[in-house]
């Protein structure tokens, strides 16, 4: 049953020798042809290519809200009807309740209506597909919702000129001047989407039961191989993600180890626009080691396991290494084992040396193309670019803020802040992704998928891969 509620009522909701040394080991059989890719594939270190130095942003902390020229803001009155998706663990509901509180506190004439909880994309899909009742703002996250869909389908309010002009709510600050604007996305130039946090994906291993081991963390793909087999010999996998969602293999392997060659590069990867990128030696390798690590055995998924099954099965020592996002600790909080000691990374496929990548993509809202209450909902945005909201949204979640200014490491839970400090590293290549790749996307995930799974050779997966985005070109 949906979940409708005013918010006064609102309850909560729950080197290349060692690594063909290693590979060998494992009893892998490398044919001429094999062991020609790998020497082409650009991430053996055989290929001298341009690696970027890291391009880490300047991570301020802080906010300008502070030292801002209060503005005093006549209270709305009127409707406003909020959707906003909480996973089944209950990821983000205090800091998305406590913001919809005080919204409603400051705007006490205001009849404020939220729709909340694990399945509402889903029970509210006829409303946004027909274009009527819809609500005015939807946070874009979760399951049941794919924001560039209903983007080409003009479902949501174009905030290009809006979001350059408005100010931060109650101060003289432009949400434009405040906000991380190498992260904006746009969909055939129009801006949708108010991004308020930025997330990305990687693997999470257990420092505690690696240091028992007497092994270190992955910094590269030869790490990744030297390790494996210690790995497997002490659990049942080496690297698990959920099979029902292959977009967390590629975003929590195959793309951070894109984004560590640069956003030019990651841009061409992304956008699915030139079939010939995928047979650039820089991607075809790290596919490469995706195949490799496959073929030695160190991968396993489910075609029926999702992400919270996936999870579970890593936390429950069933495999070393998980495929997920960074909001992993916030919403498996209830479930981890009190000695594990959580640790993220972005190189499993990486080249020798070469700096982490990350891709920060955004999480943010939108307003219904048809919205009846436009300026009550602009008001809303408004007023969740405080620096208060911002940093209470980021920290719930444990994610980047989509501001230039980041909430203090401090204010994270521990294993957030060694997350924070993996990602503001001075060593690390940030990209954002601020593109669709469209007709790519689904055949990306299954080329992934089936080349993990072993049924899917490298060659043929570049090959889908161009027909996909000649589509696109």
């Amino acid at each position: 049953m949906l979940h409708l509620k005013t918010i006064k009522k609102m309850a909560a909701l729950a080197g290349i020798a060692a690594l063909l040394l290693s590979i060998t080991g494992c009893g892998i059989n490398l044919t001429a042809d094999r062991t020609e890719y790998v020497l082409l594939g650009g991430n053996s270190g055989s290929i001298d290519y341009d690696i970027p130095d890291a391009t880490t942003p300047e991570w301020n902390v802080g906010g300008p809200d502070a030292d801002a020229e209060t503005v005093a803001e006549t209270p709305v009155t009127g409707k406003l009807t909020v959707q906003i998706f909480i996973n089944e663990n209950g990821v983000g509901e205090d800091a998305w309740t406590k913001i919809l509180d005080d919204f409603e506190q400051a705007n006490p004439g205001l009849e404020l209506t939220t729709y909340i909880g694990p399945n509402v994309n889903s029970q509210l899909a006829n409303k946004w597909n027909s274009g009527k009742d819809a609500p005015d703002v939807v946070l874009l996250d979760g399951k049941g919702l794919s924001e560039y869909s209903m983007s080409a389908a003009g479902s949501f309010l174009d905030l290009t000129d809006w979001y350059q002009s408005a100010t931060v709510y109650g101060t003289n600050i432009k949400i434009w001047d405040k906000v991380n604007t190498d992260a904006l996305e746009r969909y055939k130039g129009s801006q949708y989407k108010a991004p308020l946090m930025l997330n990305c994906y990687g693997l999470w291993y257990d420092e505690n039961s690696y240091d028992a081991m007497g092994i270190a963390g992955h910094e590269d793909f030869a790490g990744m191989m030297s390790n494996g087999g210690v790995l497997k010999q002490n659990w049942q996998s080496s690297l698990i993600y959920p099979g029902m969602y292959s977009n967390y293999l590629v975003w929590g392997t195959v793309m951070p180890s894109v984004a560590a060659y640069g956003q030019e590069f990651f841009n061409r990867v992304a956008s699915g626009q030139e079939p010939e990128v995928y047979e650039d030696e820089r991607f075809v390798g790290i596919l490469n080691n995706l195949h490799t690590l496959s073929q030695a055995g160190y991968i396993s998924a489910s075609a029926t396991q999702d992400h919270l099954g996936a999870q579970s099965d890593w936390l429950n020592h069933r495999a070393a290494l998980v495929s997920s996002g960074i909001w992993l600790e916030a919403e498996m909080k209830n479930s981890i084992p009190g000695n594990f000691s959580m640790r993220f990374t972005t190189a499993g496929l990486n080249a020798p040396g070469q700096n982490p990548g990350v891709a920060l993509m955004g999480v943010g809202v939108a307003v219904s193309a048809n919205t009846q209450n436009e300026e009550n909902a602009k008001t809303f945005l408004r007023y969740l670019y405080r620096d208060e909201s911002l940093n209470h949204l980021a920290v719930s979640y444990g994610y980047v803020s989509a501001s230039k200014w980041q909430p203090e490491i401090s204010a994270y839970s521990p294993i957030s802040q060694k997350v924070m400090e993996y990602i503001r590293g001075e060593d690390v290549t940030i990209v954002y992704k601020t593109c669709d790749w469209g007709n790519v996307g689904e055949t990306f995930n299954n080329v992934a998928n089936q080349i993990a799974q072993g049924s899917l050779t490298v060659e043929q997966g570049i090959g889908q891969l161009k027909e996909a985005a000649k589509k696109n070109s």
